[in-house]
C-alpha cells in the first residue's frame, strides 16, 4: 500500500486495535477469497472519500453521532459500490466506535497480508529519482537476500546527497553520503 497512516503521532492503543480489527477482516475476505478486493476497496474509502470528504470522516468518526446515523451514511456511501464484506466490516466498526481507527486497520491488514503471502515492503530513499531498471535490480537483489517476493516504494530526499537507504519495516539501512560525511567528521575531531 502506498498510504501512510495520516494519524499525528503514533498511539499504541490504536495500534493494537489495528491489528485485532485487520485479523478479523483477513479472515472473513480470506474465507470468501476476495482479500485483495476488500483492501483496494480499503484504501479507496480512506483516499477517495474520507480525505476528500473531511466534515463526512469526522461524522463517521465522532462519538457523539448515534451508530443507526453512521450505518445510514455508510450505506447511502457504499451499498451497491463495494463488497458485502467490506460494507459489513465498517458497520462493526462502527457499532464498536472505532472509526477512528480506520488507517491503522488498513495499515496493519496491508502488513499482515503481505506477510502472509510472502511480501516484504521496502522503501528505498534515494537522492534524486532512480530509474525502472535499477529498482528492479534492487528490488531482485533484495528478494534474493531476504527470501521473500519485494515491493519496492521509492522516496527522494536531496539532504542525502548521494547514496542510498533501505528501510524494512521499522528497521533502516542507511548507505547514504551524508551519513558517511557525518560519521568522517565525528571520526577526524574524536581524533583531535
Amino acid at each position: 500500500s502506498n498510504s501512510e497512516s495520516k494519524s499525528s503521532g503514533f498511539d499504541s492503543g490504536r495500534q493494537h486495535l489495528g491489528n485485532v480489527y485487520a485479523k478479523a477482516l483477513l479472515g472473513v475476505t480470506e474465507a470468501a477469497g476476495n482479500t485483495e478486493a476488500v483492501l483496494s476497496e480499503f484504501e479507496a474509502f480512506l483516499s477517495e472519500v474520507l480525505d476528500r470528504l473531511p466534515k463526512f470522516a469526522a461524522a463517521l468518526a465522532s462519538v457523539r453521532v448515534p451508530h443507526a446515523d453512521r450505518e445510514r451514511m455508510l450505506d447511502a456511501a457504499l451499498k451497491g459500490k463495494v463488497t458485502q464484506q467490506f460494507l459489513d466490516f465498517m458497520k462493526v466498526v462502527s457499532r464498536h466506535g472505532r472509526m477512528n481507527c480506520l488507517r491503522e486497520i488498513k495499515d496493519a491488514a496491508q502488513r499482515l497480508l503481505d506477510e502472509r503471502r510472502g511480501r516484504v515492503v521496502i522503501t528505498v530513499v534515494t537522492a534524486s529519482p532512480i530509474e525502472n531498471e535499477l529498482q528492479t535490480q534492487i528490488a531482485s537483489k533484495l528478494s534474493n537476500a531476504l527470501d521473500k517476493q519485494v515491493l519496492l516504494r521509492t522516496q527522494v530526499n536531496a539532504d542525502l546527497l548521494g547514496g542510498l537507504e533501505i528501510r524494512i519495516g521499522d528497521k533502516v539501512f542507511d548507505g547514504s553520503l551524508r551519513t558517511r560525511l557525518d560519521k568522517m567528521r565525528q571520526d577526524a575531531f574524536s581524533q583531535v
